[in-house]
């Protein structure tokens, strides 16, 4: 027998298709934020820091995974979470049983496995998984000039648009943008893609927290550091902090399933503003 369709006529496969996988994400119950771009010292694992202390004192339940098993970047921040090397697809296959559990789960690939990661995408048909799990997915793009980066952003939109919601992310400190930004990866892409800026923190306040790790001989995360700084760089890094923590309040709804629960008191910071000409034979 065949179905009945609309008087509009039958529908394509692929549509009804796209009708059931959004009916399905209104049951999301997972959000899963991973940087899958190849690109190196972006900022990357900053970024994730920055997200799980966010949802933290947003008092979001929030899981951390580390798949560099090179760097491990954060496992030295966090030394209880778990770590689950990533050299292949078929390493993943652990990762996406579990996945799921929390209603965020941030996700620290190695850097340069673009390819290895969407093929695992494939392989485990990562889009109907995910709807069958109740798992949306955020891939942050940076927004770098570097040749490598772009090329691979424009892989990851090929094959994740469909299924996958982007964080454009600039971050001047470590790689300018105006390329990128008059690419078709800003103009057509990704640009729907909300932004987040990451301001600069002064050279002082870097090194700060650098020689203040190396005395207690640990890797001190930007929350960690704030309680043992000295006063003006613990001031710089809390102002730092609330100028991105309020970025992400804008956008909750890309960092975990439940924004709804988000718990805050994350004000708007007011930058001063530049002082204007005084003009002497005025006063």
């Amino acid at each position: 027998v065949e179905p009945a369709f609309p008087t509009g006529g039958r529908k394509s496969l692929h549509q009804v298709q796209t009708e059931t996988m959004s009916a399905k994400k209104k049951d999301m119950r997972s959000r899963m934020v991973a940087p899958v771009q190849s690109i190196g010292r972006c900022g990357k694992s900053t970024l994730l820091q920055l997200v799980f202390q966010y949802l933290t004192e947003s008092k979001i339940e929030t899981s951390l995974i580390d798949c560099d098993d090179q760097h491990t970047t954060l496992q030295k921040w966090y030394p209880q979470i778990a770590l689950l090397p990533f050299k292949r697809h078929g390493d993943l296959a652990r990762l996406f049983e579990y996945a799921g559990e929390s209603p965020s789960e941030l996700i620290d690939f190695p850097a340069q496995a673009t390819s290895e990661i969407l093929e695992a995408f494939r392989a485990f048909q990562i889009e109907r998984l995910f709807t069958e799990k109740g798992i949306a997915l955020t891939i942050p793009i940076f927004a770098s000039n570097e040749p490598a980066a772009m090329v691979s952003a424009a892989k990851i939109h090929a094959a994740t648009q469909v299924f996958a919601d982007y964080i454009l992310i600039e971050n001047p400190a470590k790689f300018a943008s105006n390329l990128f930004d008059e690419s078709k990866l800003a103009t057509t892409m990704f640009k729907d893609a909300p932004r987040i800026r990451i301001p600069a923190l002064s050279s002082h306040t870097v090194e700060t927290i650098q020689k203040k790790g190396v005395e207690l001989r640990k890797s001190l995360t930007f929350a960690d550091a704030v309680a043992v700084l000295p006063i003006a760089a613990r001031m710089e890094t809390q102002h730092w902090m609330a100028r991105i923590f309020n970025q992400f309040n804008g956008l909750k709804e890309l960092l975990t399933a439940d924004p709804a629960a988000v718990q805050n008191d994350f004000r708007p910071v007011e930058d001063l503003k530049p002082s204007k000409d005084v003009d002497f034979f005025e006063l």
